[in-house]
């Protein structure tokens, strides 16, 4: 469903009939409201992600939606980090705080043709915000956890204050976390990335 028919159907009041969800973008997204009158629904960031985290968004997240990238995985938005390991390197971190451009997975954004996703530094990047949920993780259920939530993180946003906490302002919303929580095993995940609040 193109953006034609999203922008016509919004012309005839069809968008209020299906009330938009929030979603997490990829990376390098533009404002929400710019981003949706912007992105031309090509597939393009989907069909170029080298782990298939970007799908394309159905009916049932909002007609204004239709057709638009959501990040449903986890971002690989450092190279190599493709099976993230709850050891980061000291290389790691310091590739990561440097911005290497040799390190650095944009390939979304270097093929989006509409401007919908913009270059930006990986420390600046804001795809959502990691959310513990106590009643799934495994240190508030068990009180215990190895922590690999906290491990994985290349902006140090999770810190163990009496289990995970995250830092909102260091936190991209890259999904690492997430990936390689321990819950995930059982069951839904101790740690999720959610969309930011405009």
């Amino acid at each position: 469903m193109g953006a034609s028919f999203v922008a016509a159907s919004a012309m005839f009041g069809l968008a209020e009939a299906v009330p938009s969800q929030s979603l997490v973008r990829p990376p390098g997204a533009i404002e929400e409201e710019r981003f949706r009158q912007t992105c031309i629904r090509c597939g393009a960031c989907a069909d170029s992600c080298p782990i298939r985290s970007i799908s394309l968004a159905h009916l049932t997240d909002g007609l204004q939606n239709v057709g638009t990238p959501e990040l449903h995985g986890y971002c690989m938005v450092f190279k190599g980090l493709d099976n993230p390991s709850p050891s980061k390197s000291s290389l790691w971190k310091q590739d990561v705080r440097g911005n290497d451009e040799e390190v650095t997975c944009f390939n979304c954004i270097n093929t989006c043709p509409s401007g919908a996703l913009q270059i930006v530094n990986p420390n600046q990047l804001r795809m959502g915000i990691a959310t513990v949920r106590k009643s799934y993780c495994r240190y508030w259920r068990f009180g215990s956890c190895g922590y690999p939530c906290a491990s994985v993180c290349p902006f140090d946003a999770i810190s163990i204050n009496n289990g995970p906490v995250v830092d909102e302002s260091r936190c991209v919303g890259c999904g690492q976390c997430d990936f390689v929580c321990l819950a995930r095993v059982s069951g839904p995940t101790g740690i999720m990335v959610e969309p930011r609040q405009a």
